[in-house]
């Protein structure tokens, strides 16, 4: 919507139409829970710097204060060309040939990014998954509505992150209600059909 409103003065005439991003949801939702021990998991390419930023912040600042509150804790990074980074129960896998079996482990998934632009897929599929996100608000733009929390500095994100590791309970409701808005709001069907809709407005 801001990207929309942005666009406004430059349109004139042209239609600005807001679709939201769209993504394949599974069929089943994988374990709300994840399996033990309790894992944090962030997901992303680190030849993009952003990335790479949220990585060091958590691996040097966020995880060790979410260790304090649940020394049992894993932080798990995967993703392509991973930055060299090393600390207590943190584990960096780089590329996997598929992230599902990292995702279905983690109780939580974090994404802290505090730069960049652009649409957090790995969020969108996170909760499409069915797993208890904490974002930035700006890896969080774009999904209104979501039911993920939301943190700014590492203090918060930490506290976020250690409360749903705590709280079993807490963080597989939460998960579930992910799932379910990511299959009734963003799933890819849904987006084809706005893309089509708007199509036979502009041809009729």
């Amino acid at each position: 919507s801001r990207d929309r409103d942005a666009m406004a003065p430059y349109s004139r005439t042209t239609p600005l139409e807001v679709i939201p991003l769209g993504v394949e949801t599974p069929e089943r939702s994988l374990d709300p829970e994840g399996r033990p021990p309790p894992s944090v998991l962030f997901v992303g390419n680190f030849r993009h710097p952003p990335n790479i930023e949220a990585a060091k912040r958590l691996v040097g600042s966020i995880f060790p204060r979410v260790r304090r509150e649940c020394p049992d804790a894993e932080l798990h990074i995967v993703g392509d060309s991973p930055p060299d980074l090393q600390g207590p129960a943190v584990v960096i896998s780089g590329r996997v040939p598929s992230v599902e079996p990292w995702l279905a482990r983690a109780a939580v998934v974090a994404a802290p990014l505090v730069s960049g632009g652009g649409m957090r897929v790995k969020v969108l599929e996170a909760l499409a998954a069915g797993k208890a996100v904490v974002a930035s608000p700006l890896a969080a733009e774009g999904l209104d509505g979501a039911p993920l929390i939301l943190a700014g500095n590492d203090q918060e994100t930490a506290d976020a992150i250690s409360g749903l590791l705590n709280d079993p309970a807490r963080r597989v409701a939460l998960a579930r209600r992910a799932r379910e808005w990511a299959v009734a709001q963003r799933s890819c069907q849904r987006t084809v059909e706005a893309f089509e809709a708007l199509y036979e407005r502009l041809t009729s």
